[in-house]
């Protein structure tokens, strides 16, 4: 990994800056406190964002700013990466806001949270860090501040082992043991449960096969009813068929009365009807002689004259009078319309004609306007000569004003100061009044050339509006222009009709005395000559239908005579063939009561037979009801053993699972814990020789005289004049050297340990030569020579590290505000 560039943004005492990181040894410098640490921090921000505990919004956000941005683009594993980052303030804290990554040029916009499982992905680290607040790997092989760095080594040991385990990635392993512990707790308390659970066992068995014998003995008692419910149901059976046949002999005994009740019934219903249809003949005989007296009275009639012939003259005579008075109506009517329309046509010529005389005046009133709008062109080309001369007075006015003002300065400023404002010497007081005098009449003047400018702008203006004034005129000319032309074309049009409607008027007063013709000559025929001779026909017409009247009324009742002589006749017919329907059904009667004969005792036989049945049924029943009680029992018994036997074969399993737990406890107590220790101190051990040896050459490099080794905890032991002392004891540039060897060492055994990460080209120092003296600093250089990385980005003070590094970025803060110096 390389880094390339970062843009900060309102971050800590930057409010807008960019620092481009070239390859090769960079050094930071800068007084304490110019802003060198915040580019470290703004790098481990856009990479991993903000960290509880760590490296919090508001350390990171300038004070009264709402909004905040870090950008980072680097190079990693030959891709391009630019990363975004931003902070905003809220009105409780300051929080991430979302972000962006660029990779190879395509962007994606991510979430806090997705910016850095992405950023833990492009550098290889452990996908476990995600969850994590610290990047430990980040922290001691790329970017530690070097007092965390001192922290570690005078911490306590076993927080000190818990870290560098974290770091080695074989946290794990005392992990798993403790988890081991955990688990194997658990699986005590699994084993003691799963005891309690089977204790019951051999009483569940016991319980089963008493259960077992029990279902025997129901099943002998069942044989026993079983054999009694057959014999009953051969007895139930007979009765079922006694009864059948019973139930047959009843059906046909009711079958009988049945019968003789319908005989019955049909000799009284034919008995009413002979009685009623004596009654009807008795009464159509009594109508026929008053029929016969009616026939009497009329006499002899025979039939008169059409009635047709009579009617058919009275229709022609009447429609022959409506078509007359119907004609004159239509004639009148059209006579009326006529002389309307006559009228009509005489008040419209009237108007035509005084319209005629309204064109011309119109016409003359259009010539006017249209020589009025002919003149808008030469009022607008006059209006823009106006236009252009009132904006040189205007800007004549102007130049005259700034002249005035001018002298105006000149005088007041040779007044009020004993220097002269044009020739810059000493004023005199004759000079002084010489000037103002001068002055005074320039500016007299400028004021008699400005009235005469204002007043001729006056005038202009006065012309303007009189111009403007004329041309709004013309523009409502035009506008009468068109209403005029428009109604010329209406009037014209109505002058065109003129003869058209004279015409018309022709037309119709030949037509009205044609009219007046017809009605002359109506008024001539004898309509009521026609109106006597349909009366007389009328009254021809009403005795010759009161004639035809009787004679169609007595030959209607000889027909109803002979009708109801008729009907007598098939009366009597009727009569006879009821009494013999009457005779037919007696003879059936004493038929019928004689099959009775025999049958009377079956309602008792009947119901004794079926109460015998239902003592049968009853008992079988109760039978029945013994047996489904021993059926539901022994239900009860198998439900309960095949309860006994779930649970049985559950505790049996639990019994097996009992025994495996026992066996897989014996295996973690006696095995598995033992083999995570020894894994863990055979790593640690391969570790601890190669931490170890690269520590005592850093510091070699740096400290002579002086020995370092690493005891089991992974404390460094100093060794000198051949005794072991505590990095306590040492001075100030000693601790730096241990802190800076140690850390140099970490970083190697780590990037060794983790193939996969892509950050081993990259190492940033802060203030790694604190206290150093003089030669020790000379020694550094040969530290930074032996590191072989890409990049190495050094923090310091310190003037001396710009001899060995190969480029430098200056850092400076001026009023609360860092800067980059280029």
């Amino acid at each position: 990994m390389i880094l390339r560039s970062i843009k900060l943004r309102n971050i800590r005492s930057y409010r807008e800056a960019e620092v481009s990181f070239p390859e090769g040894s960079i050094l930071l410098a800068g007084d304490i406190g110019s802003g060198k640490s915040t580019i470290l921090l703004a790098i481990e921000f856009a990479l991993f964002g903000i960290r509880r505990g760590e490296l919090s919004g508001s350390a990171l956000l300038r004070y009264g700013k709402n909004q905040g941005e870090v950008v980072l683009e680097f190079e990693v594993d030959d891709k391009e990466v630019i990363i975004q980052r931003t902070l905003k303030r809220t009105r409780q804290s300051i929080l991430q806001d979302s972000g962006y990554v660029i990779i190879n040029g395509i962007k994606s916009e991510l979430t806090p949270t997705e910016l850095k499982s992405k950023v833990i992905e492009l550098m290889g680290y452990p996908e476990e860090l995600l969850t994590k607040s610290k990047s430990l790997v980040y922290r001691y092989t790329v970017y530690v501040p070097q007092e965390e760095m001192k922290q570690i080594l005078y911490e306590d040991k076993e927080i000190r082992l818990n870290t560098l385990r974290k770091v080695f990635g074989i946290d794990k392993y005392k992990q798993v043991r403790e988890n081991t512990l955990i688990f194997n707790r658990e699986l005590k308390r699994k084993v003691s449960e799963l005891s309690t659970r089977i204790e019951d066992l051999e009483e569940k068995q016991k319980q089963r096969s008493e259960r077992e014998h029990s279902i025997k003995e129901i099943n002998i008692k069942l044989g026993e009813i079983e054999s009694e419910l057959k014999g009953l149901n051969n007895d139930i059976t007979k009765k079922k068929q006694e009864l059948e046949k019973l139930d047959e002999q009843t059906a046909y005994s009711n079958q009988l009365i049945k019968e003789l009740e319908v005989a019955k019934t049909k000799v009284n219903a034919n008995k009413n009807q002979v009685k009623k249809l004596i009654e009807d003949i008795r009464e159509l005989k009594e109508k026929n002689s008053q029929l016969q007296e009616q026939i009497t009275a009329f006499g002899e009639l025979k039939e008169t004259k059409d009635e047709e012939s009579l009617e058919s003259e009275i229709e022609e005579k009447q429609e022959l009078l409506n078509n007359l008075v119907k004609d004159k109506a239509a004639t009148e009517e059209k006579m009326k319309a006529v002389q309307n329309h006559i009228a009509l046509l005489r008040d419209e010529i009237k108007k035509l004609s005084q319209e005629s005389k309204e064109i011309i005046i119109k016409e003359s009133t259009l010539q006017n306007i249209e020589d009025r709008i002919a003149n808008k062109p030469k009022f607008e080309k006059k209006l823009s000569e106006l236009d252009h001369k009132i904006k040189l007075q205007i800007a004549g006015i102007n130049k005259l004003e700034e002249k005035l003002d001018h002298a105006e300065r000149i005088k007041q400023d040779i007044i009020k100061s004993d220097i002269c404002p044009l020739c810059k010497q000493n004023i005199t007081t004759g000079h002084r009044d010489s000037v103002v005098k001068q002055e005074n009449h320039l500016i007299k003047q400028v004021q008699d050339q400005l009235n005469k400018q204002l007043e001729q702008k006056s005038t202009t203006e006065k012309n303007i509006d009189k111009v403007k004034s004329s041309i709004s005129l013309v523009s409502k000319m035009e506008s009468q222009a068109v209403q005029l032309r428009t109604e010329l074309k209406n009037l014209e049009k109505s002058s065109n009709s003129i003869v058209q409607k004279q015409k018309q008027l022709s037309e119709l007063s030949d037509k009205k005395q044609d009219l007046e013709k017809k009605i002359e000559h109506l008024n001539g025929l004898d309509i009521e000559g026609i109106k006597n001779k349909i009366g007389a026909c009328q009254k021809k017409l009403k005795l010759a239908r009161e004639h035809n009247t009787k004679y169609r009324e007595k030959k209607n009742i000889e027909q109803i005579l002979k009708q109801n002589i008729s009907y007598i006749s098939r009366l009597e017919q009727q009569e006879k063939e009821l009494m013999g329907n009457i005779q037919q059904q007696r003879e059936r009667m004493a038929q019928l009561t004689n099959q009775l004969e025999g049958l009377e005792n079956l309602p008792q036989l009947f119901l004794k037979t079926k109460e015998e049945l239902d003592r049968l049924m009853e008992k079988e029943k109760l039978l029945e009801i013994r047996r489904g009680e021993f059926n539901q029992e022994k239900k009860s018994l198998h439900d309960i053993i095949a309860d006994l036997n779930n649970d049985i074969e559950a505790k049996l399993n639990i019994k097996d699972r009992l025994q495996y737990c026992k066996e897989i406890n014996n295996w973690i107590e006696e095995s598995f814990l033992n083999l995570m220790s020894t894994i863990e101190r055979h790593v640690m051990l391969t570790i601890y020789n190669e931490f170890n040896s690269l520590l005592k050459e850093w510091f070699a490099l740096m400290i002579d005289n002086i020995e370092i080794k690493l005891d089991e905890e992974f404390t460094p032991i100093i060794i000198q004049n051949n005794y072991e002392t505590e990095v306590e004891n040492l001075s100030g540039g000693e601790k730096t050297a241990v802190a800076l060897a140690y850390r140099l060492a970490l970083n190697k055994v780590i990037n060794d340990l983790i193939a996969q990460i892509k950050t081993k080209d990259l190492i940033i120092l802060d203030e790694p030569t604190d206290g150093f003296s003089s030669e020790q600093l000379d020694k550094v250089r040969d530290v930074f020579d032996q590191l072989e990385m890409k990049q190495i980005i050094i923090v310091s003070h310190e003037p001396k590290v710009e001899t060995f590094v190969e480029n430098v970025i200056r850092v400076v803060k001026t009023e609360h505000q860092s800067k980059i110096l280029i």
